[in-house]
């Protein structure tokens, strides 16, 4: 299949083809940004439109052709923050006043106008960006790649601002011989920056992977049905995390549960279909009918006159009631519950649909009624309180103290609120369903730095920190140095043992036995004592950059090559578990599931089982700096550490969840976050490159 800028390109004449291929070859210039980072739609011209109600916005280029007209966006420009999208697009479709299209030639007036190079060199650049696009589609496009890409150009060192600074005056001279182009473009603006980079939005907008909002027919209109039909016709969407709301007879709303680990649960696509059979909920909007005259005795023909009273677009002749009964009685209040059920044979609605019905003489509410919202988006752990405390400040009208969350229910990314026995105001039998996404984003944040006493340093970056006994971290450093540390991070002692000689300390293993191995540069690994001397040395045939223990006993090393080796307890090479050269392991780890993860320098990450079987990997994250670190704490968070003062949050599927703000006063800007240790009393710490220790929040 084709994809959109093909489709567009091949559809234009001949003159506006060539127009393009300019577009194409002025936008390439732009040392700031990637081609990938460009997206053209169809444009229709409202001259009555306001230029504000365009936000602002100056599109890069439009061409007016006399079969459709095009406009370009930078995706920085017509993106916000959160990844969706300024301006209303509608079938790749955006209106814009004409007002806003006279501010485009206004900005070709400027001083920095961009010459168009030759016509072969364009048509091989627009050749290039259709070929891009259709590797993007192929290869799961993904919004926060490019964002990553975007960012990490910001630092360019002032060298890198000099060339650009060059280039941008040698286009200028190009310009004034070549003239000036016959559309229009925006001015460029030098971004980069030395502030520090804002959190990226890791998530991306829905609409991004939802091109196709006609879903033509289908059998029926219920969520499940339309969210395979919506995949079925969008290619890239993943629906495990998504929620259809507001159905009617041809359309419905498609959003995200906040859980989601690909989407922003903020984001949503109206889609459109002909439905063969409607659901019942699509007529009957009204369920609970509170403060109606009845009585136990009230019959079926009774009932159904009140429902179609409430929800005039029921069928009334394709449902009966059944199974009416008394669920509550006390001296004053009476509730009776009742299954409205399609008739067999309907034509209209799903034949045994059935809807639980709520007939009362008081004001008693359904929970649902109440508990509107049910995606409350981030909170900090699955503590009953916390999550009840999100109910609350996401449906302000909710009585908290009247509902409760059955400890079973709780899981990572949803609970199931119930209505308490004792409720005066809600109908007890009813629940609803909430969905949360677990991010804390103060674990990780630098508390403080540990201040060590007057006599004592290290001698060099602190490359690794392990707790080897209730009172004593073990600190290896990137000048091959071992040192003893009190549990509050401050130094005891260096160790000098002429037997352990290293440029380099690159991993260390307190055992289950009680052993500690230390894997060095020059493809050592010691084994030494609680004090720190020497027990015995081995030399293997690659250098061990992290080790770790599993839950079965068994030891494994990820190596400077990419292979993941076997160890035995005296540090020797055992078993070659997994040998594909991949390029160097930073960091192992077992996570509580189970499940072994290797992260590499560039931030991919693989998930293997305890025989080094790959289970998953996951390829192409922009990590904020190259990776060093990676340690899931005790209460299920994962974290990796940076050589860009960053701590970054992943899911447990490895993806990025996000990063955390750390305080402009430390650590500095260039800190490398080589190690993280969590102590058993809790405590997080971090070593550094600049030979400092801090300690990390976990709360």
């Amino acid at each position: 299949m084709k994809n959109k800028v093909q489709v567009f390109f091949d559809s234009m004449c001949n003159s506006c083809q060539d127009k393009f291929k300019k577009v194409i070859s002025v936008a390439k210039r732009n040392a700031l940004k990637d081609l990938d980072d460009l997206q053209v739609f169809l444009c229709n011209v409202d001259k009555n439109r306001s230029i504000e109600d365009d936000n602002g916005l100056v599109p890069l280029a439009f061409i007016f052709c006399k079969k459709d007209s095009y406009v370009f966006f930078w995706k920085e420009d017509l993106y916000n923050g959160d990844g969706s999208i300024k301006l209303k697009l509608i079938n790749n479709t955006i209106i814009l006043a004409q007002a806003t299209i006279e501010r485009i030639k206004e900005n070709t007036t400027n001083d920095k106008a961009v010459a168009v190079v030759k016509k072969e060199e364009t048509h091989a650049i627009a050749s290039k960006l259709i070929n891009e696009n259709n590797n993007s589609l192929k290869n799961h496009f993904s919004r926060q790649m490019l964002i990553m890409n975007r960012q990490h150009l910001l630092y360019m060192s002032k060298i890198r601002k000099l060339i650009l600074i060059l280039g941008l005056s040698f286009a200028l001279i190009l310009g004034a011989a070549g003239g000036v182009l016959g559309w229009y473009f925006t001015r460029l603006e030098n971004k980069i920056g030395d502030s520090e980079l804002p959190n990226i939005p890791w998530r991306i907008n829905l609409n991004e992977h939802f091109a196709n909002t006609q879903l033509g027919k289908i059998s029926d209109n219920k969520g499940d049905t339309i969210l395979v039909t919506a995949q079925n016709k969008n290619s890239l969407l993943q629906i495990t995390d998504l929620l259809v709301k507001d159905i009617t007879d041809d359309s419905a709303t498609v959003y995200v549960k906040s859980s989601s680990n690909i989407y922003d649960y903020s984001s949503s696509v109206k889609v459109y279909f002909f439905a063969q059979l409607k659901t019942l909920e699509t007529h009957t909007k009204k369920l609970n009918f509170s403060n109606t005259i009845i009585d136990k005795d009230s019959n079926e023909n009774e009932l159904l006159n009140i429902v179609k009273k409430g929800n005039q677009k029921l069928r009334k002749n394709e449902v009966i009631i059944e199974n009416i009964h008394e669920t509550f009685q006390n001296t004053n209040q009476i509730i009776i519950e009742a299954d409205l059920v399609v008739k067999s044979g309907s034509e209209v609605y799903l034949p045994g649909e059935s809807l639980k019905l709520y007939f009362s003489n008081s004001n008693r509410k359904m929970l649902s009624e109440v508990l509107t919202n049910f995606n409350l988006g981030d909170i900090k752990n699955i503590d009953s309180v916390t999550i009840l405390k999100s109910v609350q400040r996401a449906n302000e009208n909710i009585d908290i103290s009247q509902i409760e969350i059955p400890n079973n229910t709780i899981n990572k990314v949803s609970a199931t609120i119930k209505v308490k026995e004792e409720s005066q105001d809600y109908i007890r039998s009813t629940e609803v369903i909430v969905y949360y996404r677990v991010f804390n984003p103060n674990i990780g944040v630098v508390d403080y730095e540990i201040n060590q006493p007057n006599d004592q340093k290290f001698d060099g970056g602190v490359r690794v920190l392990q707790q080897i006994s209730d009172d004593t971290i073990l600190a290896g450093t990137y000048a091959g140095s071992l040192y003893r540390l009190n549990i509050n991070g401050t130094i005891k002692n260096k160790i000098d043992d002429p037997n352990f000689k290293a440029d380099d300390v690159r991993s260390i293993l307190k055992l289950d036995s009680g052993n500690t191995l230390v894997a060095t540069n020059g493809q050592l690994i010691y084994e030494i004592y609680p004090y720190g001397s020497v027990k015995n040395v081995v030399k293997n045939k690659q250098d061990i950059y992290s080790m770790t223990q599993l839950k079965d006993g068994s030891i494994l090393g990820g190596s400077i090559d990419g292979n993941i080796y076997k160890i035995n307890e005296n540090g020797q090479f055992q078993e070659d578990l997994w040998t594909n050269n991949v390029g160097g392991f930073r960091s192992i780890i077992q996570l509580h599931d189970k499940r072994v993860v290797v992260i590499k320098t560039n931030g991919t990450v693989y998930f293997f089982d305890t025989n080094g079987n790959i289970l998953d990997k996951v390829i192409n994250q922009f990590f904020p700096g190259t990776v060093f670190s990676l340690i899931q704490l005790q209460d299920g968070t994962i974290l990796v550490g940076t050589n860009e003062r960053a701590i970054v949050h992943l899911n447990d599927d490895g993806t990025i969840k996000g990063k955390v703000q750390q305080p402009p006063e430390y650590p500095s800007r260039g800190a490398t976050f080589y190690t993280l240790l969590q102590l058993k009393n809790q405590a997080l710490f971090t070593g550094t490159n600049e030979a400092i220790i801090y300690k990390l929040k976990t709360e």
